[in-house]
């Protein structure tokens, strides 16, 4: 006896669903827990949001990044990761070798950040990007494959270990501004 053809609809939907979990756990799972990480330790360098400016334009390259990443996976090219990587070092190699300053609109400086603090940071933001995407690109070719409690296992140990990394960060911020 032959099985009943699916709703085209609910056909559509679940071969849309793994592209929807993964990606969305490689954007908007993976710039929640960024910029929670990434943020306590640029103010704990007195460096927070609210005096770099223009920082939500590392926000929107990191998406598109991620985007990007996770497609490189999918399509079999991790390679470009790699080369992305090395095209941003190189275009910000001064930031790697001179203090970053931080000014205000008037022109002032408001805190000077010493060049292996910012190259850190950009090494932890970039690691948990590449991670995300290569986890979102992961969850896509396990729920193609209906092997939805890998999956759910994967996000669930993702979120509790990018959840310990941000306490840290966030404990460790609070202790540096204690003094």
């Amino acid at each position: 006896m032959e099985e009943a053809p699916l709703d085209p609809m609910i056909d559509q939907i679940s071969r849309f669903s793994p592209y929807a979990v993964g990606f969305v756990v490689a954007l908007f799972v993976g710039q929640f827990f960024i910029w929670k990480i990434v943020e306590p330790m640029w103010a704990s360098l007195g460096a927070p949001h609210v005096v770099r400016r223009q920082y939500w334009h590392a926000i929107i390259l990191g998406s598109v990044e991620r985007v990007l990443f996770v497609g490189s996976v999918l399509f079999g090219k991790p390679e470009f990761i790699a080369a992305w990587l090395a095209l941003k070092v190189a275009g910000q190699w001064r930031i790697w070798t001179d203090p970053t300053v931080i000014k205000d609109k008037n022109g002032w400086t408001v805190v000077e950040i010493a060049p292996r603090n910012a190259y850190n940071i950009f090494l932890v933001g970039n690691a948990l990007s590449v991670g995300f995407s290569v986890l979102g690109a992961q969850l896509i070719e396990w729920g193609c494959v209906s092997a939805w409690p890998k999956v759910w296992v994967a996000i669930g140990s993702a979120i509790v270990g990018a959840t310990l990394l941000w306490c840290y960060a966030r404990a460790k911020a609070s202790s540096d501004a204690l003094g």
